[in-house]
This record gives C-alpha cells, sequence and structure tokens, in this order.
C-alpha cells in the first residue's frame, strides 16, 4: 500500500511555540510557577480542522478559551496537573505518536462531549488532535473493542497493557471522564468483546471466546446470552432499536430481536464485507482489501480505498469515513473515494 504517513508528524516531537508564551507570562509578571502552567491550546474537529488559541494565562477569557476549544470553563480553574481531558492540556504535556505506539488500531469511536475521534489501540486509548494521535490517561490496555456510550463515556473490553493488573479478560471497562480514568462496569474475567456498539442504553457485544452476541439494556452494567456465530464486525442500527447489522464469513446478516437471532439480509454485498458501520440512511462496509461498499436504498456502490486491508471503521456520515491500516487512520471526505492521512 501507499505510504500514508507524513515525515514528522508521527515523530516524537516536544508541543512547539511555549517560548512566546513563556515571554508572554514573564511581560506580566508571572514567577517561575507560571511558567509550568503555560498551554498551548490547540485542538481539532472530527473533521481534522485545527484552530489554535493564545496560550493560556495570556489575557485568553476562560470561558471564551474553553468554548473555543470545545471544553467546559472550569478547566482553567482546575490545579496545575490536575487529571482531565482538556486538549490544551494534553497537547503542552504530551508527545505525537507513532505507529509503532498504537501497535494496530482496534476500534475507532466519536466522542460527543468534543468532537473528536478516539482510537482503541493495542497499546491503549489516543485521541486524535491536529493530524496526530496522543495518548489518553495512563493505562495502556490492549483496547480489543471501543464504543462511546454518551458524551464523555467510553466502555471497552480487552486485555490488560504488559505489566499492568488486572483479569486476563477485563471484561467491560467504562470511563466517563474521557478515557482518563478507568473502572471495572462488569464481566471481568470473563468476556473479551471484540466488538462493542450502542445506541442509548442498549449496548451490544461479540465475545470471541464464545463466540456469542450478548446484549445490555443498562449501559454495560448486566447482560444477557444471545445467538452463536462466528462474525467479524457487529454494528448496532441507530434508527431501528434492537436491530443489529453483522459481517461473517457467510456473507452480511441481520438480527431485528437485539442479537437473540440472526439471519441473511436482504441484501448481499457483491464481496464479502469485513467491517460494517451505519451512516445516516446508508449502510456503509468495508471489504477484505478496504474497498467501500455502501448500501442506498436496496443498491449497493463501490468507491476507493484507504490503501489496504482495514483494522477500524467508522461513517461518521455518508459523506466523512475513517479507516485504519496499518495503524495509521486515514479519512475520506467524498464518500470513500480518496483517501488522507490524519494521524
Amino acid at each position: 500500500m501507499p505510504d500514508h504517513r507524513t515525515p514528522g508528524r508521527l515523530g516524537r516531537v516536544v508541543v512547539p511555540a511555549l517560548a512566546a508564551a513563556l515571554l508572554t507570562s514573564c511581560a506580566a509578571g508571572g514567577d517561575a510557577g507560571d511558567v509550568a502552567r503555560v498551554e498551548l491550546a490547540v485542538t481539532s474537529d472530527a473533521s481534522g480542522s485545527a484552530v489554535e488559541d493564545a496560550p493560556r494565562g495570556a489575557g485568553v477569557d476562560g470561558a471564551a478559551g474553553a468554548a473555543a476549544l470545545g471544553v467546559d470553563a472550569t478547566d482553567d480553574a482546575a490545579p496545575a496537573g490536575a487529571a482531565e481531558p482538556s486538549a490544551a492540556r494534553l497537547l503542552a504535556t504530551s508527545t505525537p505518536a507513532t505507529a509503532a505506539d498504537l501497535g494496530h488500531v482496534h476500534d475507532l469511536a466519536l466522542d460527543e462531549a468534543d468532537g473528536r475521534v478516539y482510537a482503541g489501540t493495542h497499546h491503549g486509548l489516543f485521541v486524535l488532535l491536529d493530524g496526530a494521535a496522543y495518548a489518553v490517561g495512563e493505562d495502556r490496555q490492549d483496547v480489543m473493542a471501543l464504543t462511546a456510550a454518551g458524551p464523555g463515556t467510553f466502555l471497552i473490553s480487552g486485555h490488560p497493557g504488559q505489566d499492568e493488573p488486572g483479569n486476563a479478560n477485563l471484561g467491560v471497562l467504562a470511563s466517563t471522564d474521557g478515557g482518563l480514568s478507568w473502572t471495572e462496569l462488569a464481566l471481568g474475567g470473563q468476556v473479551d468483546f471484540h466488538s462493542l456498539t450502542a445506541t442509548g442504553e442498549h449496548v451490544y457485544g461479540f465475545d470471541a471466546t464464545t463466540g456469542t452476541v450478548l446484549r445490555s439494556d443498562d449501559g454495560g452494567a448486566s447482560w444477557s446470552g444471545g445467538a452463536v456465530l462466528g462474525l467479524r464486525d457487529l454494528d448496532a442500527d441507530p434508527a431501528a432499536n434492537g436491530r443489529l447489522v453483522a459481517t461473517t464469513d457467510a456473507g452480511l446478516v441481520v438480527s431485528d430481536d437485539g442479537g437473540a437471532t440472526f439471519g441473511p439480509h436482504d441484501h448481499q454485498p457483491p464481496e464479502p464485507l469485513l467491517l460494517v458501520d451505519h451512516a445516516g440512511a446508508a449502510l456503509v462496509g468495508l471489504g477484505l482489501d478496504g474497498t467501500v461498499w455502501s448500501l442506498q436504498d436496496g443498491t449497493w456502490h463501490v468507491a476507493g480505498s484507504p490503501g489496504g486491508a482495514p483494522e477500524a471503521f467508522m461513517a461518521l456520515d455518508e459523506e466523512t469515513l475513517l479507516a485504519a491500516v496499518d495503524a495509521v487512520v486515514l479519512r475520506s471526505r467524498d464518500s470513500g473515494q480518496t483517501w488522507d492521512a490524519i494521524s
């Protein structure tokens, strides 16, 4: 596949432009403690557009700065070093990740709280900011499955990171602070979900250890068993409660009873799909080689490819698609015809 990596973008480099912030702080009569609190405020939305604001502490109103960053105004009042998911603090204290840091991208999710895309990887949770990926929090779990379950709330499943404590199969872990910290929610040591998908309080997962689809109707706190099948990917239809679509070796299958039973989809794609997601009224999937297929009004349409076998896939809308190939996240803004790296 073509090399999508941009030299320097994935290198481990220190966040630039702090020198000007330090000068501003000193000119304002700041002491040495101010130096440690100066931050460069940079963020990007799900479209990848970047916004650069003045350094905090340099005359930016707290509420206005927070609004520009898409974070709560109370962030500015937090003590230096306090744990919170501010993009400014993350960029000021972290360095961009390399593809090797990610290892393998297992899943992608959009957080409605900040409009940013997060990647569940072999080495933990990462957020995409300003064309690069940044590690979130201190835990480095092997995130096999990731889903957003509300603003600032994620559910994951997988395995502990190297030398980290915990069950070999983590069950379901939850974070309500944007991935900074995690608590065990359910099924610790019992399941290894390789797919998680949620619509409201309804969460569905595929347990790779037993080949079973499980369902939760209380946000992941309790679970009940469903169908047993060999699936590749699972996605809940946000427009139809209890409707799931899954990719399997035998083709596309669908459930209308929350995963209790599955049957063949009425519209089979021209080639087998590996990953699938809903985008508005369309169903969009990636073939084994990454080829994009979309089902609209009962007809499948083919587009381009992100350039190789996909690791993860997400449709933000019918035109904006995200895919991971070789631990690099790419974006298409034309329904999959062309792709550009954004990490």
